[in-house]
C-alpha cells in the first residue's frame, strides 16, 4: 500500500487515511484535451484565492463524460473533493452532473468513512460551482435516454448476505434496507429527479417499493434500474432477496 506522506493540515488529520490520500496522491489532477468526437469543456470556479478548474470530455453522440480531470491552486480539502467528483463524473451523462449538489458530495465524503469538517464546507461549494459549468457548456448535446444509468460499480460491491439477517426482527431487517437505500441507491437516482421508498417487506425477503418523480414514467423503473436497486440489497443485505414495484405503480405504468 502506497504510504501517505504526512499533512500538516489539522482539520485533515481527522479525516480517513482514505480522504487523506486523495488530498496528498491524486489520480485525477490534469487536463485533456481534445479528442474527435468528444467535446471537451472546462469549468472553473474561485472563491477568494482559492481557484478549481475541472475538465470533462463528452461523448458528443450521447453525452456521456468519457474522462475528467481537474486542476487546482487550493487547499488540499478541495483537492480531496475534487477528485472523488471526478472519479464519480465517469460514466455519467452532463445532465446528471449538473445536477450534483453539496449534499452529493457529501455523500461522496461520507463513502470513505469521514464526516466533512465543517472548515470545508466551502471547498465543496467551490468543485459544485466548477462542475456545474463545464456541465452546462453541453447542453445542447442530445442523451440518450435508452441507456439506464447504473447506480454503482457492481464490482466493487462484496456479494454475500450479512451474517445478523437472520436473526434480526422484522424493523431492524427494515432499517438495514432503508439504510443501504439511503446511502446507495437514492442519491443517484435522485439526480434523474426520482424517488424511491420503502412499501413493506414480505417474508422477510420480498420488498415491495414505491417510486417517486421521474422513476414512475421511466421504462427503467421495470428494467434496469430495479435490476441495479436488487444487486445491490442483494449484495449488501441478502442474496435471496426479491424486489417489486407497489401494485399500484405496475398498474398505472401498464396504462401509460
Amino acid at each position: 500500500m502506497t504510504k501517505v506522506p504526512f499533512l500538516p493540515y489539522h482539520p485533515l488529520l481527522t479525516c480517513s487515511r482514505a480522504f487523506q490520500k486523495c488530498a496528498a496522491l491524486p489520480r485525477m489532477m490534469g487536463k485533456l484535451v481534445q479528442s474527435e468526437g468528444m467535446r471537451h469543456v472546462i469549468g472553473y470556479s474561485d472563491i477568494g484565492d482559492q481557484c478549481l478548474e475541472i475538465h470533462l470530455l463528452v461523448d458528443e453522440e450521447d453525452g456521456v463524460v468519457a474522462d475528467a480531470k481537474f486542476s487546482s491552486f487550493t487547499h488540499p480539502a478541495a483537492t480531496a473533493l475534487a477528485e472523488l467528483v471526478c472519479k464519480d463524473a465517469l460514466r455519467k451523462t452532463y445532465d446528471q452532473l449538473r445536477r450534483i449538489n453539496a449534499d452529493y458530495i457529501t455523500n461522496l465524503v461520507e463513502n470513505t468513512e469521514t464526516t466533512l469538517p465543517a472548515d470545508f464546507y466551502s471547498y465543496v461549494n467551490l468543485v459544485v460551482d466548477a462542475l456545474l459549468a463545464a456541465a452546462v457548456q453541453c447542453l445542447d448535446i442530445p442523451l440518450d435516454t435508452s441507456v439506464p444509468q447504473s447506480p454503482v460499480e457492481f464490482d466493487q460491491l462484496e456479494a454475500g448476505e450479512l451474517p445478523e439477517y437472520e436473526s434480526m426482527t422484522h424493523e431492524e431487517r427494515l432499517a438495514l434496507i432503508r439504510y443501504v437505500l439511503d446511502k446507495d441507491v437514492r442519491p443517484y437516482i435522485e439526480l434523474d429527479a426520482g424517488g424511491i421508498e420503502v412499501v413493506e417487506l414480505k417474508n422477510e425477503i420480498e420488498l415491495i417499493i414505491a417510486y417517486q418523480g421521474a422513476c414512475t414514467t421511466c421504462p427503467s423503473s421495470i428494467g434496469g434500474t430495479l435490476d441495479a436497486i436488487t444487486r445491490i440489497l442483494r449484495a449488501k443485505v441478502h442474496p435471496h432477496l426479491q424486489v417489486s414495484p407497489d401494485e399500484s405503480f405496475l398498474a398505472q405504468f401498464m396504462e401509460s
